[in-house]
């Protein structure tokens, strides 16, 4: 409850968040963008306005038909945060999909794969 409440209420975590995806390419690197980012960021877990801010730095980040993964955890796709993340996506990326259900994990999950 204590992380829930700071991050649905203060706007340090989106901050925190959102430097480390741009801090990525602050660097000299060979390419600006990335082809791939892979998270396991607990979207249920945050406010829709650090959902956005967060999607739209990873989508930013992506070249054109990068590859986003990110993990959701099926009690969290029951709730309207995770609901909303799913409509946040479906409407950012050119392509989404959803793998299986990975009944082993604890929590069971999920994969979404998505394409710029």
């Amino acid at each position: 409850p204590f992380f829930f409440n700071d991050t649905a209420t203060t706007e340090i975590y989106t901050s925190l968040f959102v430097g480390s995806v741009r801090c990525v390419y602050e660097t000299d690197h060979i390419q600006d963008k990335s082809d791939c980012i892979i998270s396991g960021l607990p979207w249920g877990a945050f406010a829709e306005d650090i959902q956005v801010d967060l999607l739209n730095e990873i989508y930013d980040s992506l070249e054109s038909g990068g590859e986003f993964l990110t993990i959701a955890l099926l009690q969290g796709l029951m709730f309207p945060p995770g609901r909303r993340f799913k409509k946040a996506i479906s409407s950012k990326f050119k392509t989404v999909e959803r793998s299986k259900i990975v009944w082993s994990n604890l929590p069971p999950g999920l994969v979404y794969y998505c394409v710029k």
